[in-house]
């Protein structure tokens, strides 16, 4: 989900960032919690650099990619069924 305005300057008050330098440094440390929880092995900083350096030119390509007009979605608030039982049948939904 994403973060909210106010979750957004939370963080950025908690982790007192200042310049776009200190939020590349976050986001780069989470990066790195979240490939070493993937691969369940320790990243040194050098590694964790060479993957972004590797995968930013994709990142921009992305974002500057055309967006289109509509973005369809469907939201779902559960899941309707019916169970066939051998004597009944019932409705049932899980959410």
């Amino acid at each position: 989900m994403p973060a909210t305005k106010q979750q957004i300057r939370q963080i950025i008050a908690d982790n007192n960032l200042n310049s776009v330098a200190d939020v590349y440094s976050l986001l780069k440390d989470s990066f790195k919690d979240t490939l070493q929880e993937l691969m369940e092995a320790e990243l040194s900083a050098e590694m964790v650099s060479k993957i972004t350096d590797r995968i930013l030119p994709e990142i921009k390509e992305w974002q500057s990619r055309p967006l289109n007009a509509v973005y369809p979605f469907v939201f779902m608030d559960c899941i309707h069924y019916k169970v066939a039982e051998p004597t009944y049948r019932i409705s049932a939904a899980n959410a």
